[in-house]
């Protein structure tokens, strides 16, 4: 640590925080969702780029499958803290195949709609 520190070189610290561009930690979710809003925008805004990135929103990809719902909660870490929805992945994992094949519904009407459910928000 002191030869990091005689030398300069400092640990970045990440807490997640979305910040406004003169470095302030936005609080405010509105505030946070229009930053974020300009910082995609700024990344996008160059002309010769945007070629690169069309997306046909016509193209569908294939639906979710159960097999990887269930692939991904048997991939889950344990012990976490809860999302925004409340759900532990302990609870998840403890799914039989009517609640992944339940879950697997919901997903995909996501993946197609692109609308959350409010009780996942």
């Amino acid at each position: 640590m002191k030869i990091n520190e005689l030398s300069g070189k400092k640990k970045m610290i990440n807490n997640g925080c979305i910040k406004s561009k003169d470095g302030k930690i936005l609080m405010n979710k509105e505030e946070q969702l229009t930053r974020w809003a300009k910082y995609v925008g700024e990344l996008y805004s160059d002309s010769s780029r945007q070629e690169d990135f069309v997306i046909d929103a016509e193209l569908e990809g294939p639906p979710i499958m159960q097999s990887e719902i269930g692939h991904a909660l048997s991939r889950t870490k344990h012990g976490k803290a809860a999302g925004p929805d409340n759900v532990y992945a302990e609870k998840l994992s403890t799914l039989e195949d009517i609640g992944i094949e339940q879950l697997t519904k919901v997903m995909n009407e996501v993946y197609h709609t692109g609308c959350i459910p409010n009780d996942l928000l």
